[in-house]
C-alpha cells in the first residue's frame, strides 16, 4: 500500500513531501561531501557544504547543530594541523600557510562541518549509540585517508602514524555523540514536559490557584 500525503486533497506520496525530501537531500549531499571535497577540492567542496547549510536552515536544525558543527569544524582542523607537525600528513601545494603556521586546506574544515550538519539527520542512529558511532569512525578513519591519497589529496608520510589518527577519531567521536545524546534527551524532555503544561485541565489549575489564595 502507497502512504500518502493527503492534505489539501492532494496524492502525495510520503517520500515526496517537503520534509522528506530535505531528508534525502541532506542524505545525498553528505554521500557527495566527500568525493567534492576530496576531487573537487574547496571550491566544489564549498558548493556541496552550502547546500548542507540550506537544508539544515530549511529544516529549522540551526538551534541544536550549530554548537556542534562549529565546534567539530575547530576540532578537526587542530587535528589535521597536528597530523601535518607530525609529519604523519602533507597537503603540499594545498596546505595554507599563515607564517610558522601550517593547517590542513579549507575543504579538510568543510568535511569536518559537514559531519556536524548531520548529527541530528543522517547519523541520528548513532546519537543514543556513542561506543558504536566511535568504533566505526575510529575503523574508517585510515581507510578515509589512504582512499585521499589515491586521488592525490594527501601524502600519507607514516601508516603508523594513522592508527594516532584512529585513536584520536575514537575519542573526538565519543565525547561528540554522548554530548549528543545528552542534548537530544534534554530536548525530547524539555518538549513533553512543555506539551504537559499546555494540555494540563484549566479548571484543575484554577481551582489549585484558588486553594492557595484562601
Amino acid at each position: 500500500m502507497d502512504k500518502s500525503d493527503n492534505k489539501g486533497g492532494l496524492n502525495v506520496p510520503v517520500w515526496m513531501t517537503f520534509g522528506n525530501s530535505l531528508r534525502i537531500t541532506n542524505i545525498v549531499l553528505l554521500k557527495f561531501a566527500w568525493a567534492a571535497c576530496v576531487i573537487g577540492g574547496t571550491f566544489y567542496g564549498g558548493i556541496v557544504l552550502a547546500g548542507m547549510f540550506l537544508t539544515c536552515h530549511l529544516q529549522r536544525r540551526w538551534r541544536k547543530e550549530y554548537p556542534f558543527f562549529i565546534v567539530l569544524g575547530l576540532v578537526g582542523t587542530v587535528l589535521d594541523a597536528l597530523w601535518i607537525y607530525a609529519g604523519i600528513l602533507d597537503y603540499g601545494a594545498d596546505t595554507l600557510s599563515f607564517g610558522p603556521l601550517q593547517l590542513a586546506p579549507l575543504w579538510i574544515t568543510f568535511l569536518w562541518v559537514g559531519l556536524g550538519l548531520s548529527i541530528f539527520e543522517v547519523l541520528s542512529f548513532f546519537v543514543s549509540r556513542p561506543i558504536l558511532a566511535a568504533t566505526l569512525f575510529a575503523a574508517s578513519a585510515p581507510f578515509s585517508y589512504l582512499a585521499g591519497a589515491q586521488f592525490d589529496a594527501v601524502l600519507i608520510n607514516s601508516n603508523m602514524g594513522l592508527l594516532a589518527i584512529s585513536g584520536s577519531w575514537l575519542v573526538v567521536f565519543y565525547a561528540l555523540f554522548r554530548i549528543a545524546d545528552s542534548a537530544d534527551k534534554a530536548e525530547r524532555h524539555f518538549m513533553k514536559s512543555t506539551r504537559g503544561d499546555v494540555g494540563a485541565d484549566p479548571h484543575g489549575i484554577a481551582n489549585e490557584t484558588a486553594r492557595s489564595t484562601r
